[in-house]
């Protein structure tokens, strides 16, 4: 542990370094000593002992520095807390520098959306992924359920898929895909609906707010529109159908869990394929 002066926060090296710079005492959890840049424009947040106090007493256990960042609002943050003596007595510097000035926070942002967008999207389709689906259909469930309204999922699966790729090569396949999911995003409504691919040739939509009549004739309407439009790959003339399963959940007693509601509307598809394919079973 250093032994500094009480002059230490004042020195200009520190001053240089830091927009903020605070001796706190532990006994008292509050500020000792505090200095501000007077230069300093940019967000410093207020001192709040409950806030790191945690990480106040990890510093004076470990008799080490902790850096640490963090993100207040726009402003990108780096703490730097240390250990120090002040005329024998035992305090804790905490040092605050803004980085929010020296980064372009708008381009940054924008980043960190960009970077959410590819990981909840399918690469291939354009669609979302699974991870959107575990993510999103929880909370989904839950505000359905909070609102005491409908909630519907279709799952879809493209009948002998296989078939199609040993034929055709994966490529046709991969052309077959995009082409389902922009037939099914042409069905969804996209303040509240969205469409996912599950994994393989298997996708599921999530219908908010809709009852199991109005879900199975989209369904049908589905399962129509796919096996009525010829796909044309490299010359190849592809015709497919699809098997779909229909899942609603319009009970308020107990909110279910997603896994339930996933493995329902599984069934579904299963039954349908089990029924000859290119059904829709609710």
């Amino acid at each position: 542990m250093q032994n500094y002066s009480n002059n230490l926060i004042n020195m200009e090296y520190m001053n240089k370094l830091f927009d903020c710079i605070r001796l706190i005492d532990m006994e008292f959890k509050s500020i000792y000593q505090e200095k501000k840049i007077d230069t300093c424009v940019d967000y410093i947040p207020e001192f709040k002992f409950e806030d790191r106090q945690d990480i106040y007493h990890q510093c004076l256990a470990q008799d080490s520095a902790i850096y640490l960042s963090k993100k207040e609002g726009h402003c990108l943050l780096i703490y730097v807390v240390l250990p120090t003596l002040v005329d024998k007595k035992r305090l804790v510097m905490e040092c605050i520098v803004n980085i929010t000035k020296r980064l372009d926070i708008n381009q940054l942002c924008t980043s960190n959306d960009n970077l959410y967008k590819l990981a909840i999207t399918d690469e291939l389709t354009g669609a979302y992924n699974r991870r959107y689906i575990n993510q999103k259909l929880p909370l989904t469930i839950e505000k359905c359920f909070k609102n005491r309204i409908p909630l519907s999922l279709i799952f879809l699966d493209i009948d002998s898929f296989k078939i199609v790729n040993d034929l055709y090569g994966h490529e046709a396949g991969d052309y077959l895909l995009c082409e389902f999911v922009e037939e099914l995003q042409k069905i969804t409504k996209q303040s509240t609906d969205w469409v996912a691919r599950y994994g393989g040739d298997e996708f599921l939509m999530c219908l908010t707010g809709m009852d199991n009549l109005d879900a199975k004739e989209i369904a049908e309407r589905i399962r129509k529109t796919v096996e009525r439009k010829l796909f044309v790959y490299s010359g190849h003339r592809i015709e497919i159908t699809c098997s779909i399963g229909v899942y609603t959940v319009d009970s308020f007693h107990m909110i279910p869990k997603f896994e339930k509601i996933l493995r329902e509307v599984d069934i579904k598809l299963y039954e349908a394929k089990k029924a000859g394919r290119n059904k829709v079973k609710h």
